[in-house]
């Protein structure tokens, strides 16, 4: 009714009655769609692994002869002639655009070692939301539904769950360009707690739900393509699983934590 695919498991045998003359058939159907997503999730943790490890030594290579280019430029913006100043000054941009590009490069690529903590979901979902509104502005994000209990604790790492969250919820204001709703939820699930972060934007085409989660695959003029890839890099560092649904309504992601 929601809107997930399943995946089925079917077996099919006789059915023979105390004579053994064939009556029927049975048919037994297995929900597999837990598993099939487990697989998934190993999987593209083992592809993102070998990926992190060429990423660091990237990033490293680049971010030298970046701090010599951007220490040429500010002395080149003390000498510049004044209508050489807006050149220098879009240079001086881009430089702090590819600083922010090797600095998601590097959080993607460095070994995870987590610091856990009881962490106060509301209190932290709560920064998080007013950290992205006051970047993105408040049009955005026109109204914020929090349905997690202020005494709800989780076990995890706060720094980089604040992470994960921020870039959740900063995906959602970008969606959402002509204002929308963004909701939180929180249940428990056999022993997971499963957290919703879900808005109303124009959704995630059904081709590349599959890719999303891969570093570098963007479909932002802008993007650097490793917010989802940090997102789940954290998720499955704490033994955790993500997934997305999404219409053409709206795009809700399923975090799922281990309760202690």
């Amino acid at each position: 009714s929601d809107g997930r695919e399943l995946w089925l498991g079917l077996t099919f045998s006789p059915l023979r009655n105390n004579e053994g003359k064939e009556i029927g058939n049975i048919l037994v159907f297995t929900d597999l769609t837990e598993l099939k997503a487990l697989e998934s999730q190993a999987e593209l943790r083992k592809r993102l692994s070998s990926l992190g490890e060429m990423s660091a030594g990237i990033a490293h290579e680049l971010r030298n002869p970046l701090g010599v280019i951007a220490g040429y430029t500010k002395l080149l913006s003390r000498k510049a002639d004044a209508a050489l100043i807006p050149t220098v000054e879009a240079i001086s941009k881009e430089i702090e655009v590819m600083d922010r590009i090797i600095s998601d490069f590097l959080s993607f690529a460095r070994p995870v070692e987590l610091t856990l903590s009881k962490i106060n979901l509301n209190e932290v979902i709560n920064s998080c939301v007013s950290s992205i509104a006051g970047v993105s502005g408040p049009d955005n994000i026109g109204e914020v539904l929090m349905d997690i209990d202020k005494s709800v604790f989780i076990s995890g790492d706060e720094i980089l769950l604040r992470q994960a969250f921020t870039n959740l919820i900063q995906n959602a204001a970008d969606a959402m360009k002509d204002g929308g709703k963004l909701s939180f939820g929180y249940a428990k699930a056999g022993g997971y707690a499963e957290i919703t972060v879900s808005d109303t934007g124009h959704g995630i085409p059904e081709g590349i739900k599959d890719k999303i989660f891969l570093p570098f695959y963007t479909t932002k003029e802008k993007g650097t393509g490793l917010g989802l890839a940090i997102v789940h890099k954290i998720i499955t560092s704490h033994a955790g699983t993500i997934h997305v649904d999404s219409t053409g309504s709206g795009t809700t992601f399923r975090l799922r934590l281990p309760k202690n």
